[in-house]
């Protein structure tokens, strides 16, 4: 029988070609094997060129593996020595913090025993003074000089320590006093330029003009030579009061004038600043004499500073002497005691 006629083809594949009945299967199961046969070649090709390399010909194969095995015993030994250096340390900061906790258990009752002697001293002080206060058939002349001696002299340290402190109290109000005093003739000096300034260009101003007399023009530089008088006014009247405050503590204060302590502290400055309508002129001739002022408080003030200092540190001197009088009388004493303690 003859083969049956192919029916024609209605409707061409995407690609302009016809379909070949059974092509599409066999072009799959083509395609995987063509893939598993480049994949193996790829194997062989790593494979050969790794044997071209000498990585694992035949010797270097085994030579690897030695060098393997050598650098594992190496990296084994290196971790052994880290293992036991690591537990060294341990033992040693372990045995570092028990000698640390023997030695502040040692440290505490060392304290405690410091503090119950001078709890002992203490009571027995207080125990001796009861004693030979109450007990007159205790006591000694000797005994009773010494008492007296030791009372006297902490007396008299703590008197001079208490005008030591009078003096160091009285420098330090008259080292802020200078302070303002120093601070105000800043103050004043800058004042005297900018006024100075301003008069020159006033005289200036006025001849290329009008060839009349001088008339204030700059407002700005008024402004800030009057802003900085008004600041050194309040700063010698600062001065003042605490110069007033330190001669109340300490009367006897010497070199500084009353009337110009007075004057600082009511306001030194206070023609120069309602003397808006003056003149440059004038109001330069008064910041110059109220400059002479303050300086000349300045000097005085430092002048009660070493007059005060000298003293604060001869007091000073006086009290540590006495207060090491005293410890040495009291040392007499208490020696005394004891023995007459042991008679009785």
């Amino acid at each position: 029988m003859a083969a049956a006629a192919a029916p024609p083809v209605m409707v061409q594949a995407a690609d302009g070609t016809l379909p070949i009945p059974g092509a599409s299967a066999q072009s799959a199961s083509g395609g995987a094997l063509a893939q598993q046969a480049r994949d193996t070649r790829s194997q062989i090709e790593r494979l050969e060129n790794a044997q071209h390399a000498g990585d694992w010909a035949p010797g270097a194969l085994f030579a690897s593996k030695a060098k393997k095995e050598e650098k594992k015993k190496e990296l084994q030994s290196k971790a052994e020595t880290v293992k036991a250096a690591l537990e060294a340390a341990n033992a040693e900061q372990k045995a570092a913090q028990q000698r640390l906790s023997v030695a502040q258990a040692a440290e505490a009752e060392a304290s405690g025993q410091v503090a119950l002697l001078h709890s002992l001293r203490a009571k027995l002080q207080t125990q001796m003074d009861s004693l030979f206060a109450n007990a007159a058939a205790a006591r000694s002349e000797a005994e009773r000089a010494l008492a007296e001696a030791e009372a006297a002299a902490r007396a008299d340290a703590a008197q001079n320590k208490g005008w030591a402190a009078q003096y160091t109290a009285a420098e330090n109000g008259l080292q802020r006093a200078l302070g303002n005093l120093q601070g105000a003739l800043k103050m004043l000096k800058t004042a005297q330029m900018v006024g100075r300034v301003e008069m020159v260009q006033d005289i200036g101003f006025r001849r290329r003009e009008f060839g009349g007399p001088m008339r204030r023009e700059g407002l700005l530089g008024e402004a800030v030579q009057m802003g900085n008088v008004r600041r050194a006014n309040d700063m010698v009247a600062q001065a003042g009061a605490e110069i007033l405050r330190v001669h109340e503590g300490l009367p006897t204060l010497p070199y500084v004038e009353p009337a110009l302590v007075k004057s600082c502290t009511a306001g030194i400055f206070l023609d120069v600043l309602v003397g808006n309508l003056m003149s440059e002129m004038l109001i330069q001739q008064r910041i110059r004499a109220n400059l002479g002022q303050v300086e000349k408080m300045a000097g005085q003030v430092q002048q009660c500073m070493q007059w005060t200092r000298a003293n604060g540190q001869a007091f000073s001197q006086r009290s540590l002497q006495a207060e090491a009088a005293a410890s040495g009388k009291a040392a007499e004493l208490r020696a005394l005691r004891l023995r007459l303690l042991d008679a009785l």
